[in-house]
């Protein structure tokens, strides 16, 4: 009883200790730069025109899904968050920590090494300072949600709550599609793979896996088509495919069968659906048509890649 109560006050000195760490260079690195292209001040813009009234999609211009305007603007509206560039700052600190410490929590639970989990909080760390060049910019709440929801979806999975895992990463999946609708499509995707090769009924036809690889393969390509005259798009193209048939691969290999199709499939797809129609019903309750969802989540992304691209060097 004395060992474990002394290894818990360890690990939670280590993580107030992360904690503190982060907090403090997340608020000195957030409140002292500022970027000459600032991004910052066009989301700031259009969350600020949101929340005086103006319509969505049609009288203010954005480029994201309606659940991060919802959520800012409710935010402003429900509590006063600041919608300027100190508000913006202090998201950003939040959402750099706490992203931090929850890539702590999902690298420690997958390997169940402590040293592990606080090696990744540093590089997330590390790598999330790019927050602070555009700050409330929807990238800040992407990485917040996919983290912090990826790692309450592995704990309940570790602890053979399969069931509320499957639903809290649909839910996530959900949300970033509602904000980032690439991120969120991918991140379901995801999901699904899971269930249909983890469902009884599948288990000993590998075709399907192999036409999953295949279909995920093309369709990384689809998305490329716009650009692929270009030498970047096409060396990029090809590190997708060998990454996604390698990461596939592996998972069609290692993935064992835990549960019928329809008891895996079923609560994503009722809580895909309950929580779309949430956060959309809501848009179109203040006063966002679905016209204008429809363009600004689905065909304003697609004509993007062609309006701006900024070349990888490779």
């Amino acid at each position: 009883m004395i060992p474990a109560l002394h290894r818990s006050w360890r690990i939670l000195s280590i993580l107030l200790g992360c904690f503190i760490a982060c907090g403090l260079s997340a608020y000195w690195h957030a409140m002292t730069t500022f970027r000459f292209w600032d991004d910052e001040g066009y989301v700031l813009i259009s969350l600020r025109n949101f929340s005086a009234g103006g319509s969505l999609y049609l009288d203010v211009f954005s480029q994201y899904g309606p659940f991060y305007n919802l959520l800012f603007a409710g935010l402003q509206r429900a509590f006063g968050f600041p919608l300027d560039p100190a508000g913006a700052r202090w998201f950003v600190c939040f959402a750099w920590t706490a992203t931090s410490l929850g890539g702590l929590l999902l690298v420690a639970r997958a390997t169940r090494s402590l040293l592990w989990g606080v090696t990744a909080a540093l590089a997330a760390f590390v790598l999330l300072r790019t927050l602070t060049h555009e700050p409330l910019h929807p990238v800040g709440l992407v990485v917040l949600v996919l983290v912090l929801g990826s790692a309450l979806a592995l704990r309940d999975l570790a602890s053979g709550r399969d069931t509320r895992a499957l639903i809290l990463a649909a839910v996530t999946g959900t949300l970033l599609a509602l904000v980032k609708i690439n991120v969120g499509a991918f991140y379901l995707a995801g999901v699904g793979v899971y269930v249909l090769w983890s469902s009884t009924c599948l288990a000993d036809r590998m075709w399907v896996r192999v036409a999953v690889i295949a279909a995920a393969i093309t369709a990384g390509f689809v998305l490329l088509r716009p650009l692929f005259d270009q030498r970047w798009v096409q060396v990029f193209g090809v590190v997708y495919a060998v990454s996604c048939a390698t990461t596939l691969g592996v998972l069609a290999l290692e993935l064992r069968p835990r549960r019928p199709l329809l008891a895996g499939s079923a609560p994503v797809l009722l809580a895909a659906i309950s929580v779309s129609a949430l956060v959309l019903g809501l848009a179109v309750v203040v006063g966002v048509g679905p016209a204008q969802l429809l363009d600004g989540m689905i065909l304003g992304p697609l004509r993007h890649p062609t309006a701006v691209s900024f070349p990888f060097r490779w």
